[in-house]
C-alpha cells in the first residue's frame, strides 16, 4: 500500500511542477511587457514636461489629457467617477468633464495653492476673493464664479494656514 502511494505522489508532482513553471513564465512575460509600457510612458512624460505654470491632468483611460494654466483654474468638482474641471479661458468660464476620480486628479497636482477643500472639491486658493462662515463650515467665494464652495471641517486648518501668509 505504501509503495503505491509513493509512486502516485512521485508521478503527480511532475504535472504540478510543469503547470506551475508554465504559469510563472506566462505571468513573468506579461508583467515584463507591462513594465516596459510604464517605462515608455514615464519617458514620454519626462521628455515633455509641462511648465511650472501649467497642470497636466490625465484621465483614467490615459489617453485624454487636459492642460490648464494654474492661474486660470478655478476648481475641480467630483461627479461620481468623473471630475468636472472649471477654468477661466478667453474671458469666459469653461468646463471640461474628465473620466477620472477626484483622488486620482489630486495625486497629479503638484502645485501647493491648488488643494483639496472638500471631498467633492479641489480649489485654486489663489482664486479665492472672500471667506465666510466659521470653523463649523467655511464657504469660499471665487473670482468670476457666482456660487460659494464649501470647506469641510477637516480642511479648515489648510485654508487658515494659506490665508495667514
Amino acid at each position: 500500500m505504501l509503495f503505491w502511494l509513493g509512486i502516485t505522489a512521485s508521478i503527480g508532482t511532475i504535472p504540478a511542477t510543469v503547470i506551475t513553471l508554465v504559469n510563472y513564465n506566462r505571468l513573468l512575460r506579461k508583467y515584463a511587457t507591462d513594465s516596459l509600457l510604464v517605462k515608455s510612458a514615464e519617458a514620454s512624460i519626462e521628455t515633455n514636461p509641462t511648465p511650472q505654470n501649467e497642470i497636466r491632468l490625465l484621465a483614467e483611460n490615459e489617453k485624454d489629457t487636459l492642460i490648464v494654466k494654474t492661474e486660470e483654474l478655478l476648481f475641480i468638482e467630483s461627479a461620481d467617477n468623473y471630475s468636472e474641471v472649471v477654468f477661466w479661458k478667453e474671458n469666459k468660464v469653461q468646463k471640461v468633464l474628465l473620466c477620472s476620480s477626484l483622488s486620482r486628479i489630486e495625486e497629479q497636482i503638484k502645485y501647493p495653492p491648488i488643494a483639496r477643500c472638500h471631498r467633492s472639491y479641489i480649489i485654486n486658493l489663489r482664486q479665492v476673493t472672500a471667506i465666510s462662515g466659521n470653523a463649523q463650515g467655511y464657504k469660499l467665494q471665487l473670482q468670476n464664479w457666482d456660487c460659494t464652495l464649501p470647506v469641510a471641517r477637516r480642511y479648515t486648518d489648510l485654508v487658515k494656514e494659506y490665508f495667514k501668509k
